[in-house]
């Protein structure tokens, strides 16, 4: 009998033994199965979490505090396209993933909640996920680069981001940004570059829902806006306001700013005493009144189809050796530097100007 017992403990102890998860290594999920298992042992991943095959069923991953390696998800290899059933991703434990945040599709992930995720220290991509409605990155603070290609997101929750990790450049590319209404928690705080001669860039290519754009961080090398894609002007245009300086921010400066279709304003923030502009260009034929704010630009280059009306501040009277291309203004009349009104709309700059060109209606009251 004790012979009996003796080797039934073994058969257990062995059986346990190769159930037992290896939470140091990389981890597969193919079904909620294997997240139970994972969520049920490991609070940590020593090594890369990789989500395969046709997962059709929602994925909970509470109790998974950290992935040290890469969070992966792609599309079968022998995938049509075709996704047979939407599911769902979360953990509302997860604070960080030591690696890249991969999701390549299309795969059938409708909605991922990930709400106390702090910190990715590498590239975050969604690259072609069609299906994906939702996304909570609520108190994500810190990633090296975003690409969004979602053309159904109609959210990404994010308080504010506060910076780019391991002392990375940053940049934030969003080639389709789906029905999404608000992207301020991306770009309203103050960030601080962590290399003056590394500095973040911003590209956004297709934002048809959103009205009002925050920019707030203190130093980009480049800013490309646009509220849709050059080919989509059969479609009604967005009406974006853009912000240049969130609500904490003084100091804001773009080397290079340009803007296009959908942008209809823009406008400074109330907290910003130092706007600088290097490089201003509008490319928009859409626009019909713009007011330039900028404390401090360089170069001006405008072109605008439909614009009637165009503004130089008072601080334009402190712009130093800027230069001015105005063209392709076929509805602008510049023939007076006061309004209807009565109120002042040009300040022709005090100082120096490297060139001044425009190519439309102009009278001699004006010049």
């Amino acid at each position: 009998m004790t012979g009996l017992l003796h080797s039934l403990w073994i058969l257990i102890f062995v059986t346990t033994c190769a159930l037992a998860i290896d939470c140091n290594g990389d981890f597969t999920i193919t079904k909620e199965s294997d997240a139970k298992d994972l969520r049920e042992n490991c609070k940590i991943i020593g090594g890369n979490l990789i989500f395969g095959g046709n997962i059709s069923e929602n994925i909970n991953l509470d109790g998974v505090e950290e992935v040290q390696g890469s969070w992966r998800h792609h599309r079968p290899s022998d995938s049509s396209g075709k996704v047979d059933r939407l599911f769902n991703i979360s953990s509302s434990t997860l604070k960080l993933v030591d690696g890249v945040f991969d999701l390549w599709g299309p795969i059938g992930l409708e909605r991922l909640i990930l709400p106390n995720v702090g910190n990715i220290s590498e590239s975050v991509s969604f690259d072609d996920m069609t299906n994906l409605t939702h996304v909570d990155f609520t108190n994500l603070k810190y990633f090296r680069s975003l690409d969004l290609e979602t053309p159904k997101l109609q959210e990404f929750k994010i308080d504010e981001l506060k910076g780019f990790t391991r002392n990375y450049t940053g940049r934030i590319f969003i080639s389709d940004g789906g029905s999404v209404e608000s992207l301020d928690g991306l770009f309203k705080g103050p960030i601080a570059p962590a290399n003056e001669d590394a500095l973040p860039t911003i590209t956004i290519q297709n934002i048809p829902h959103v009205k009002q754009l925050t920019l707030g961080w203190k130093s980009i090398l480049k800013a490309k806006i646009s509220g849709q894609l050059w080919y989509q002007h059969w479609s009604p245009p967005p009406n974006i306001t853009l912000i240049l300086g969130g609500p904490d921010s003084e100091t804001v400066q773009i080397h290079e700013l340009e803007t296009r279709e959908g942008i209809i304003g823009i406008e400074r923030g109330s907290k910003t005493s130092n706007l600088s502009i290097g490089s201003f260009m509008s490319m928009n034929d859409m626009i019909t009144d713009l007011r330039l704010p900028f404390h401090q630009v360089s170069e001006v280059r405008i072109r605008g189809d439909r614009m009637t009306s165009l503004e130089l501040p008072k601080e334009a009277e402190q712009w130093n050796n800027v230069s001015i291309s105005i063209w392709l203004v076929r509805s602008l009349r510049l023939d007076s530097s006061v309004n209807a009104e009565g109120r002042q709309t040009w300040y022709w700059p005090n100082q120096t100007m490297s060139s001044f060109y425009i190519l439309g209606d102009v009278s001699t009251n004006f010049l």
